[in-house]
């Protein structure tokens, strides 16, 4: 190359640099390569796999149900509507993807096409993959709608010790005697 840039590569990463960026004189291949480089941090650039695997506690409760799986993989990070949820690097775009899924791609391989993963635990923010099954949507739908007709609860390893079925809304129905104003039928107002 020229005798003032004779890099090829990102100084702190390894990364090739684009001709724009040797044209320009560049050394780093982005602002963070950057600051990290020029900051007094000298941890080296984790991989995804390595953040990913910090969120998991692998020392978790053994399901009551089923206890020949073993012990949950914990995700100690952020849920969504009860599952976890990371993000990954996609065609140089952030998204955001099922922790469980993603644990399940990097130990055991690709999910198969037109099929969901079926927690056997019944806990949803698991990611140990021998709790993690390849189903159709119906198998995986009628599992949950068993395991809700049987008691056993999603959220905790054991079964509920309630046999009521949970209210709806806000308050029980002793609270909510009378309806709201916009359910009261009006009269008329002529004769």
């Amino acid at each position: 190359m020229t005798e003032n840039n004779p890099r090829r590569h990102c100084a702190r990463c390894g990364q090739d640099l684009t001709r724009e960026q040797l044209i320009c004189h560049r050394t780093y291949c982005s602002r963070t390569c950057s600051n990290l480089a020029n900051s007094r941090c000298t941890s080296p650039v984790r991989s995804e796999a390595d953040r990913f695997w910090e969120k998991v506690d692998k020392n978790g409760p053994v399901p009551a149900h089923r206890p020949d799986l073993g012990p949950c993989w914990i995700w100690t990070a952020s849920l969504a509507k009860g599952y976890g949820q990371t993000t990954v690097k996609k065609n140089g775009r952030k998204t955001s993807v099922v922790a469980h899924r993603l644990a399940y791609q990097m130990i055991v391989g690709a999910v198969p096409l037109h099929m969901q993963l079926d927690h056997l635990c019944r806990l949803t923010y698991c990611v140990n993959p021998d709790h993690l099954e390849p189903v159709t949507p119906i198998v995986n739908s009628h599992r949950s709608w068993a395991d809700r007709r049987s008691g056993l609860n999603s959220m905790s390893l054991s079964p509920k010790r309630s046999a009521e079925p949970p209210t709806r809304g806000k308050y029980p129905r002793s609270a909510c005697q009378y309806p709201s104003r916009s359910h009261v039928r009006r009269e008329p107002s002529g004769e």
